[in-house]
């Protein structure tokens, strides 16, 4: 499932956007609401298989954001793994019931345990093209909801870093009081922490992919941690004699 995230949209309009681009792409949409899409037969490519999924529009009570959910599965994979989940349950359930003799125990768990991993491994074999789709719908949306108006458009994986953003500063500042209350001392002048780039770093930025910047922020972190805590130690320690009386 992905996500993306908007800062002032209308639900209804959203709706007719996500359904324009699945009609493009040749799916069937099977339920349009202004909260929820379905749809179904959407084949990307001739020999894949075909694809349905879900479309949520998520929006709070007398807020103007709204989210979108996305979720992708090829379909006959899908029910084929769950009817032999459902089958291999009932027939443990009867087996149970008539207790058979040992060997059809036997016979029923090889036949069953076969089923279910075939349907698992067919399954799992369409995961990752499963997810592309989902990468390049996503997109289609986002490009169609900048078309709307004057939308900042927001995917789940900048805004999840940039909560790991503010979280960093907001624990950063938080150590700075910490480690300044008991010290008392002036502020030493030198170059401050900062968590914003110069030019530079803003320009290196751009191309870094979102798990390359979450490991960056985090070496920072801990990196900022360390620095802090080396100087409440400098802070609190005292010269040998300072409270012996003279």
């Amino acid at each position: 499932m992905r996500s993306a995230y908007l800062d002032d949209a209308e639900p209804e309009v959203l709706s007719q956007a996500v359904r324009g681009v699945l009609e493009r792409r040749g799916a069937m949409v099977t339920e349009h609401r202004h909260s929820r899409v379905r749809f179904g037969g959407y084949r990307p490519q001739p020999m894949s298989w075909s694809r349905a999924g879900y479309v949520g529009i998520y929006q709070a009570l007398g807020e103007r954001e709204a989210e979108v959910r996305l979720l992708v599965r090829a379909k006959w994979p899908w029910r084929i793994l769950w009817t032999v989940c459902i089958v291999n349950v009932l027939v443990l359930l009867l087996t149970i019931v008539t207790n058979p003799p040992g060997t059809v125990w036997s016979m029923l768990a090889i036949v069953g345990g076969l089923a279910l991993v075939a349907a698992t491994v067919v399954y799992v074999g369409t995961l990752k093209s499963v997810r592309e789709d989902e990468r390049g719908i996503l997109a289609e949306f986002e490009a169609e909801f900048e078309k709307l108006g004057d939308v900042d458009v927001e995917t789940d994986e900048e805004r999840e870093l940039r909560e790991l953003e503010a979280e960093l500063e907001g624990e950063i500042t938080k150590r700075k009081l910490i480690a300044s209350r008991p010290a008392k001392a002036p502020k030493e002048k030198g170059k401050r922490f900062s968590l914003r780039p110069g030019k530079k770093a803003d320009e290196a930025a751009d191309e870094e992919t979102p798990e390359q910047r979450r490991e960056r922020l985090l070496a920072r972190k801990a990196e900022l941690e360390a620095k802090l805590r080396e100087k409440q130690e400098a802070s609190t320690s005292t010269p040998e004699g300072e409270n012996a009386r003279p």
